[in-house]
Parts: C-alpha cells; sequence; structure tokens
C-alpha cells in the first residue's frame, strides 16, 4: 500500500513546530522574579544574638540595644540594634553599619546593653533620652555585646575577644574597673532587677 511508506502518512502534528505548547521553552514560562536584575540583595545583619530571659515580664515584648558612649557630646547611651522577646528567648540583631555617634572611637571598644521595653515601643537609632528608659522592663545586666576593632589591645581584657562582634559578661576584679570575658550568647540573659552593671572603663 502507497499510504504505508508515504511521508505524508505521518501525522503532520507529530513533527509541527507548532505542536508544543508555546509555554514549554517559552522564555516569558518562567517566573521574572526568579532571576529579575532589580531584586533587591539580602543583607544579612553584621550579628545576631539569642538569648534567655529570667521570668517575669509579658509574654512579648520589644529588644533593643544600648550602647554606653564615654566622649564627644559627653556620656549618653545610642541606641542600634532592635529584636523582640517572645516567652523566655528573645534574639536581637545589629545593624552592618556602625553609627559614628554609637562609638567611643578614642578607646576603640564598645559594649551594648540589651535593653527590654514593653512590646509595641519604638526607639529610633539615635541618641536616646535616659527618661526614655524609664519604661525599660529588663536589662542583660553585666552582660553584654562586645565590639573590638581591628588593632586595638587595650585594655588587657580584650585579648581574649575577636575583632568584631561577640558577647561578654562582666568580671569584677576588685580595681575601680571590671574586666570583661568571653560567654556564649546563649548565656545572656535579660534580667529584671534594675541595677548592678559591669563598670569597665
Amino acid at each position: 500500500s502507497a499510504d504505508a511508506a508515504s511521508p505524508d502518512a505521518a501525522s503532520a502534528d507529530a513533527a509541527s513546530p507548532d505542536a508544543a505548547s508555546p509555554d514549554a521553552a517559552s522564555p516569558d514560562a518562567a517566573s521574572p522574579d526568579a532571576a529579575s536584575p532589580d531584586a533587591a540583595p539580602v543583607v544579612p545583619p553584621a550579628f545576631t544574638v539569642t538569648g534567655k530571659v529570667d521570668p517575669g515580664g509579658a509574654a512579648d515584648a520589644a529588644v533593643v540595644i544600648a550602647w554606653p558612649v564615654f566622649h564627644g557630646k559627653g556620656n549618653y547611651l545610642y541606641r542600634y540594634g532592635d529584636g523582640h522577646r517572645t516567652g523566655l528567648a528573645f534574639s536581637a540583631a545589629v545593624p552592618d553599619v556602625r553609627p559614628a555617634q554609637g562609638q567611643n572611637g578614642s578607646p576603640g571598644f564598645d559594649v551594648g546593653l540589651v535593653v527590654e521595653f514593653p512590646d509595641g515601643t519604638v526607639i529610633p537609632d539615635s541618641i536616646v533620652d535616659e527618661a526614655a528608659f524609664s519604661t525599660a522592663l529588663g536589662y542583660s545586666l553585666r552582660q553584654g555585646i562586645v565590639y573590638r576593632a581591628a588593632g586595638v589591645t587595650e585594655p588587657a581584657w580584650l585579648a581574649a575577644f575577636p575583632v568584631g562582634y561577640s558577647c561578654g559578661q562582666c568580671a569584677s576584679n576588685g580595681n575601680t574597673f571590671d574586666t570583661y570575658e568571653p560567654v556564649a550568647c546563649s548565656e545572656i540573659t535579660l534580667n529584671h532587677a534594675v541595677n548592678g552593671g559591669g563598670n569597665y572603663y
């Protein structure tokens, strides 16, 4: 039969370039979000601490990091870094860029305290009036986030800390100023007492 070997016998659709679904290989088929050149890169925070909360206070609360500064305009607290408390745990992150006003530039190191506030409290990154702390619920007493700048070796206790961010706790040495020693960040605890912080300068 002539039909058996006829090139026209096979369905024209089988090899038709139009037979395949246009979506299968269409450059428009992929989601434009997948490789969009306009997608903003995700920049992780420079440092995140996840610690504990002693019993007391509300189940949910705002958390900020306050950095004591002892130069320039005088003694003040500068807020940069924040997070949240849920139950008996908290997490707080320090941004990648350290604001100049939040640094003790001459000593070259800083110790930030984690402070708990009522949920919904908003404190912008800035010098903080001490009156704002009248509503604070708890602090990381005698513990904090230690920042060490490259090349800084004084005071001597800094030698135990890496360059950049890490966690430390105050260890009284019987002198005018206390020392700090490294501690696992998971041990940083928000305490609902109101005093007893370290004196590290």
